[in-house]
């Protein structure tokens, strides 16, 4: 009854406030998905990965009705909170009828409503008769890829660098619904040489999904993570993130096809539900990687992937692991309770732990009403401890709290963990933070984010101070003609280092930095789309002395274009930059083409820009085109050593073609309900 009361209030606002829930233009989703997740230096996603995934489901959206925790997931921007309650509004209220049935689940704020459209939908059936029966509407792909530069480094001219500058990538990926999924990547960098071993990167898998519950089998490249990733936590494997965003405890594998050079694990790697609310999940993975050896012992992974000049082809897979873990879970609706274990084997000893590692978790959470807490503690060899633990209040479906607290002993280790911490390994970090989200009037939302960290390890270098400070606020606000207006605010003092004038060796310093960013999305009806934006940074540099502030500047205008009766899409952006200290350095996110992400870092004084023309045929070719180039105006070379540029300007070519075709193109797996209530 309360239902049927929420649905028919719902179905007269929505008349009179809100449009119905709608799948957007893919470019326009990806884009609003990395503005939910605010991208930025220190974002955990891969845009690449991101891109990948969200291209799979938006082809083959999850049927809400039979969708699996793993499945939404994998979308890597839902929330763990958000993926319980999607869940559990169809265990309590049945087979959802409408797609805007989103309004009635908890904590779903408009911008989600916006997006989950896109990759979720209602069906009139609910589950396909026989497991098998995706495979007879099956989706292929096959893509073509090229990047060059139209200025040759030195490295080029000299012959250090013995192939072409052309990054070539081939890729073969298949999609049969969410059940069944497989891909083949093959990429080579620039430079490297072809008659070493043709390709330099080979990647392939294939997954089975959606049977036996929430099973799941992944056969070649995947990526895992359990818990709060402490001990397995591949997706943010090498960053260094001191915004923790707050999240539940959480278990997936999932196949990976991706083109990113940071060890990844091969092998085979299954979670098998036999009871509801119990999973159980083992993997073993062989992994190949670069990395620095020194008399016999290896120091630190090199994740850069370029073999082309002897001594980087000296590092290739210098280095064997073969990682042995499993992880059981006991699920319920109020409560979570896991255990992790996990073995690593290399070929040469660590100069920190040797030949061998291993790291046991227990991960944990629990729910009543409007808290929430969840967290994961850790031992590894040596008993090195680690845990992080989450405090989460939310009163209201838009009002939130939360607060993070975590600590990471000098002698923990874990390779495949999260890496909270600045170093190659998770280790030697205690830290605090805290967020608050406010609704305001109508779409209006501020948000808050405080977090402090003490660098134990930092402690023995040169630092004034081992504290790290990172205080955030921002601004966001939806209008009716669907523009949106973000204003950020952010301090950070964090570690840096320099290179002393005649000196090759860098010293440890610290940086403070303001930042403040604005941003204003306008679609209009005749297909344009401008986002408007700039940056602000005052950085100073800590080096013997605080140095002045320096002042660093960036504006922005993005144009883009869509006829929507011939599926192509032109898009430009023009940027001026003045950054005169690399503390003031711009991370700025750029659009890409398919199978690809690239965002420079801005620093200097200069101008950039970048052209996009995507063009999607009926029959199911697509060709992509970009071209981007970044003028500087301080300086006449651009680079160093046999990456140096004789000229002021830097121009890059990206052009893909890509073929995608059905099985069965009369039949699709299942259809949409209708989006009214």
């Amino acid at each position: 009854m309360k239902r049927c009361i929420l649905a028919i209030f719902l179905s007269i606002s929505l008349t009179c406030t809100v449009s119905a829930a709608k799948k957007l233009p893919f470019d326009l989703f990806y884009d609003l998905v990395l503005l939910y997740l605010e991208t930025s230096d220190d974002s955990s996603e891969n845009p690449e990965e991101l891109h990948a995934n969200l291209s799979k489901y938006y082809e083959n959206p999850i049927e809400w009705n039979n969708a699996t925790h793993q499945q939404l997931a994998d979308l890597l921007f839902i929330p763990d909170q958000i993926i319980d309650e999607l869940l559990y509004y169809v265990y309590v209220y049945g087979p959802v009828h409408s797609i805007n049935e989103l309004r009635l689940v908890p904590y779903v704020d408009d911008k989600l409503f916006d997006l989950l459209p896109s990759v979720l939908a209602v069906s009139d059936s609910i589950k396909s008769p026989n497991w098998v029966d995706p495979f007879s509407y099956a989706s292929h792909k096959f893509t073509l890829r090229s990047d060059f530069e139209a200025e040759r480094r030195k490295g080029y001219k000299s012959g250090t660098y013995p192939d072409p500058p052309f990054r070539q990538l081939v890729k073969y990926s298949t999609e049969a619904s969410p059940s069944f999924s497989a891909a083949v990547t093959l990429e080579t960098d620039a430079g490297e040489p072809w008659n070493v071993r043709g390709f330099d990167l080979y990647r392939a898998y294939a997954q089975f999904s959606s049977f036996l519950n929430d099973s799941r089998v992944v056969v070649g490249s995947y990526r895992a993570s359990f818990g709060c990733g402490l001990v397995l936590g591949t997706y943010s494997y090498g960053n260094f993130s001191s915004r923790l965003r707050s999240k539940r405890s959480s278990y997936a594998i999932r196949g990976y096809s991706g083109t990113s050079e940071a060890p990844s694990l091969n092998g085979v790697a299954a979670s098998i539900v036999p009871v509801k609310g119990l999973s159980i999940s083992a993997i073993y993975g062989y992994s190949p990687i670069d990395a620095h050896i020194t008399g016999g012992f290896w120091s630190s992974v090199i994740d850069d992937g370029l073999h082309r000049t002897i001594s980087e082809q000296a590092n290739n897979f210098s280095l064997n692991l073969h990682t042995i873990a499993a992880h059981i879970l006991y699920s319920h609706r109020f409560f979570s309770v896991g255990a992790t274990a996990y073995g690593g084997f290399f070929s040469l000893p660590s100069t920190v732990f040797g030949n061998r590692q291993w790291a046991l978790s227990l991960d944990y959470s629990a729910k009543y009403r409007v808290f929430s807490f969840s967290g994961e503690t850790s031992i590894s060899q040596g008993n090195g401890i680690a845990t992080t633990n989450f405090i989460t209040v939310t009163p209201l479906p838009e009002l939130s709290f939360a607060l993070n607290i975590r600590h990471f002993s000098n002698d923990y280790h874990s390779f495949w963990a999260n890496s909270y911490a600045r170093y190659d390994r998770v280790s030697g970090e205690d830290g605090v933070s805290f967020s608050a989200i406010f609704p305001l009037y109508r779409f209006m939302t501020i948000d808050f984010f405080a977090d402090v960290t003490r660098n134990n390890i930092a402690v023995n270098t040169s630092l004034r101070n081992p504290l790290f400070y990172d205080f955030r606020a921002r601004y966001s606000a939806s209008f009716r003609n669907s523009s949106t207006l973000h204003l950020y605010f952010r301090f950070k003092q964090q570690q840096s280092t320099y290179l002393p004038l005649y000196n090759h060796i860098y010293n440890v310093s610290e940086e403070q930095v303001y930042l403040l960013n604005l941003n204003y999305r306008c679609p209009f009806p005749n297909g344009f789309t401008t986002n408007s934006g700039a940056q602000f940074s005052l950085a100073r540099e800590f080096k013997d002395v605080w140095s002045s502030n320096n002042l660093g500047w960036l504006i922005y205008q993005d144009v883009d274009y869509s006829l929507a009766k011939t599926n192509l899409l032109f898009r430009i952006r023009l940027a001026l930059f003045d950054a005169p200290l690399w503390a003031n350095r711009f991370y700025l996110n750029e659009a890409s083409i398919a199978e690809s992400s690239y965002s420079p870092v801005l620093y200097g004084e200069g101008f950039r820009w970048y052209f996009i023309m995507k063009y999607n045929a009926r029959c199911g070719l697509s060709a992509q085109l970009r071209i981007a180039q970044t003028i500087y105006a301080d300086r006449q070379e651009i680079g160093s050593s046999h990456d140096l540029t004789s000229s002021p300007h830097r121009t890059e070519f990206s052009i893909l073609l890509s073929y995608r075709f059905k099985q069965n193109k009369n039949t699709l797996y299942y259809e949409r309900r209708p989006t009214s209530l």
